[in-house]
C-alpha cells in the first residue's frame, strides 16, 4: 500500500515542484523586464540586474494611499508590477500603470522629492531602496561611473 502511494505521490511532487521553479523563473523574468526599462540601469548585463533584483522589496499600496509627498526625502524608487500610480507635480498629474517605474533620480541624488506620487488603485510594487543602490553601485564601481556619466 505504502509503495502504491510513493508510486502517484512522487511524479505529482516533481511536477509541483517544476511548476514552482517555472512561476519563480517567469517571475524573475518579468521583474528582469522591469529594472531594464530604467534609464540609468539599462546597459547592465544579465548577473547585475540579477543582483539588483535580489534586492527588490515587495509593497502593496491601497487605492488613495500616498507612497510619497512633495518634498520629503527621496529613499527609493518603485516598479509598478501592477496597478496605476498618479504622479502630481505643479498643476500636471500623469498616470503610471505596470510595467513602469517612478523615484529613480532618489538612486542618484538623494533629493527632496518634486513630485507627490499615490495609488490609484491598489498597486503592488517593487521597491528598491537607496542604500541597496548605493550598495550595489560599491560592489560594482564599473557600473557606478557609468550611471554617474549618464546622470550628468
Amino acid at each position: 500500500m505504502l509503495f502504491g502511494i510513493m508510486v502517484f505521490a512522487l511524479p505529482a511532487g516533481i511536477i509541483a515542484s517544476g511548476l514552482v521553479r517555472e512561476i519563480r523563473s517567469r517571475s524573475f523574468i518579468n521583474t528582469w523586464k522591469l529594472v531594464a526599462r530604467v534609464p540609468i540601469l539599462r546597459n547592465l548585463d544579465a548577473l547585475q540586474i540579477a543582483d539588483l533584483v535580489e534586492m527588490l522589496q515587495p509593497r502593496f499600496a491601497q487605492a488613495g494611499q500616498v507612497l510619497w509627498a512633495e518634498r520629503e526625502k527621496a529613499d527609493r524608487m518603485y516598479f509598478i508590477v501592477s496597478g496605476v500610480v498618479q504622479v502630481q507635480r505643479g498643476g500636471e498629474t500623469i498616470e503610471i500603470s505596470s510595467g513602469e517605474f517612478c523615484g529613480e533620480m532618489a538612486l542618484l541624488f538623494g533629493r527632496r522629492r518634486k513630485a507627490r506620487v499615490r495609488a490609484k488603485t491598489f498597486c503592488e510594487l517593487l521597491a528598491l531602496e537607496a542604500q541597496d543602490f548605493q550598495t550595489f553601485l560599491e560592489n560594482h564601481p564599473d557600473v557606478k561611473k557609468v550611471i554617474e556619466e549618464k546622470a550628468q
